[in-house]
């Protein structure tokens, strides 16, 4: 895989998005790209007492569907993050290491954010600290339809990757017994479940393209 590449943004990455992050040497976020609905900019999924569950943040596309990701703004006219505070708990509450981290994410919840880049963008950097990834990434300047030298990530399917169920190894997830083993979820399902192994997790990720 080449250690240079590209990514949308993106909200509680999944796990395979923050191994690719992990494994390269020089990581770009594309913010300047249009918009793409349904998909991992504004949502997310955990392993619920239900099974998995999306969890998505409304947005206001500024400029129709010719809007840019850093252009898109979040709807607050329903109590969206009361929700997704609940489901978390309600999801993880019993995990071994979800009071350990739980505030990081609490607070998060509590702020109202400028625009979706803004809130994505800032909840990578907490990730990235508590996970211990030395990887910073940057973000784009302006809109290119290539990138030389890069790995192109930007339209990969992280909800659905086209790559082996076996490359994300089992680790014991809280509903584990009632549903079997889910992998590629938030990272959050990582690190409320693994911790401070969530780093070696994601080395353990054998990433086949």
């Amino acid at each position: 895989m080449n250690s240079h590449i590209i990514l949308p943004s993106s909200i509680f990455p999944q796990v395979l998005y923050m191994a690719l992050l992990y494994k390269s040497d020089n990581c770009l976020i594309d913010i300047h790209e249009h918009y793409i609905k349904q998909d991992i900019r504004n949502r997310y999924y955990i392993y619920s007492a239900n099974g998995k569950l999306m969890l998505s943040v409304p947005v206001i596309k500024t400029n129709g569907n010719h809007t840019q990701t850093k252009d898109i703004c979040i709807s607050y006219a329903q109590a969206w993050q009361n929700l997704h505070n609940r489901a978390l708990c309600s999801a993880y509450n019993h995990s071994p290491f979800f009071e350990y981290y739980i505030d990081d994410f609490r607070a998060f919840f509590e702020e109202r954010h400028g625009n979706l880049i803004e809130m994505n963008q800032k909840m990578l950097n907490i990730l990235i600290k508590l996970i211990g990834i030395k990887t910073k990434p940057a973000y784009t300047q302006a809109f290119q339809k290539e990138h030389d030298n890069m790995s192109d990530f930007r339209i990969y399917n992280f909800i659905n990757p086209s790559v082996r169920k076996e490359i994300f190894p089992r680790y014991i997830q809280v509903f584990e017994p009632k549903y079997q083993f889910i992998g590629n979820l938030s990272i959050l399902d990582v690190l409320f479940n693994l911790g401070p192994e969530t780093l070696s997790y994601l080395n353990s990720i054998k990433i086949d393209f």
